[in-house]
């Protein structure tokens, strides 16, 4: 499993020099993060750390939605406390925490309730990226088996480092190179022990093709 790993962090660390050099992929090369994921508790914990470095980012949410006082502070108490229960229920998972992680999700999927109806079909408009994190976060924790374990923590992955610009489009571009470094990061340190500079400095020097 190490060694596969190996292979694709090095990929991934790749695209983080390559970003930072002006280049961009689609963010359907995040799928790699599946088949990272070595079991559930992991998933979850790599989706709530995401989530936890997204409250601290003062750039994240930077779609421009206004919230009242009030409201920002409770969409930081309900980060706080699911972040907080995640981690409890991770630690032993017992029915009653269960339900708890159940109502936070319902009160994080609440907050982000805006849908604007489009030909076939209606598409939800994000007012908050960070409790979407915690969102994803959540489901993710909840998840029934590894599968879909793993599917929650590339949504959190995609939700994450997904930016768009003008020039570039939507996907992953040079303003995502720090976000998915700290993703390698987290997986670095998980397989590895290292930061993922420090890890991929001391690789074979190669250039790997990304594109």
């Amino acid at each position: 499993m190490a060694q596969q790993a190996a292979q694709k962090l090095r990929k991934l660390c790749q695209m983080v020099a390559d970003l930072k050099q002006g280049e961009d992929f689609s963010i359907t090369r995040l799928t790699v993060i599946k088949s990272l994921c070595p079991d559930m508790k992991t998933a979850a914990r790599f989706a709530a750390h995401l989530a936890a470095l997204a409250q601290r980012r003062k750039d994240f949410d930077s779609r421009g939605i206004r919230f009242k006082p009030a409201e920002k502070k409770r969409h930081q108490q309900l980060a706080a406390e699911s972040l907080n229960k995640v981690g409890y229920y991770l630690h032993r998972r017992t029915a009653s925490r269960r339900h708890d992680l159940f109502k936070l999700l319902s009160e994080a999927r609440a907050v982000n309730n805006v849908y604007r109806n489009i030909p076939y079909g209606a598409v939800r408009e994000i007012q908050s990226m960070r409790v979407l994190m915690i969102e994803k976060a959540l489901q993710c924790a909840l998840a029934s088996d590894e599968v879909a374990a793993a599917y929650w923590a590339y949504q959190a992955a995609r939700d994450y480092a997904e930016k768009y610009d003008p020039r570039y489009g939507t996907g992953l571009i040079p303003e995502s190179a720090p976000l998915l470094e700290e993703i390698t990061d987290f997986w670095c340190q998980h397989y590895f022990g290292l930061p993922s500079a420090k890890w991929f400095a001391a690789q074979p020097i190669f250039k790997l093709k990304t594109r």
